[in-house]
């Protein structure tokens, strides 16, 4: 089955939203309202408790030999490479969306979310308080 006739509905929205946001985006018709919002958290991590992420990741990354080089002495490297691949990488103050991630935002469409599992409960990344937040 070719992919321009299985019925996945959510594939075709995000095509559909990409093409929406290009050159040609004049010959699509409005795209319907989605009435879902999400908020920067998922359901049960909004206003919990959490710890504060280590300060400083930037300057370990500097440090660190490329292509195959660690840092010694790096402390909480699970919450270190959270922050490496899904913090704010950098602000642009003069764009309505000022704030430049390596992936989605949370504004966007189809938000993404950074979840750290394993010892103790689960946690969200929350970008915006620097922590992770626990999920009730």
């Amino acid at each position: 089955m070719s992919t321009s006739t299985t019925p996945d509905t959510l594939s075709r929205r995000v095509l559909r939203y990409a093409h929406a946001q290009g050159t040609g985006r004049s010959q699509f018709p409005t795209p319907a309202q989605v009435a879902e919002a999400s908020g920067p958290l998922p359901d049960g991590a909004a206003g919990a408790p959490g710890s504060t992420l280590p300060y400083g990741t930037t300057e370990l990354l500097e440090r660190a030999a490329f292509p195959a080089g660690r840092v010694a002495g790096a402390d909480r490297p699970a919450e270190r490479a959270l922050l490496a691949a899904f913090g704010l990488q950098r602000a642009e103050l003069t764009n309505p969306y000022f704030e430049h991630r390596a992936l989605p935002s949370v504004r966007s469409l189809f938000p993404v979310h950074a979840f750290l599992t394993g010892e103790g409960p689960a946690r969200v990344l929350d970008v915006h308080r620097h922590a992770l937040s626990l999920i009730h």
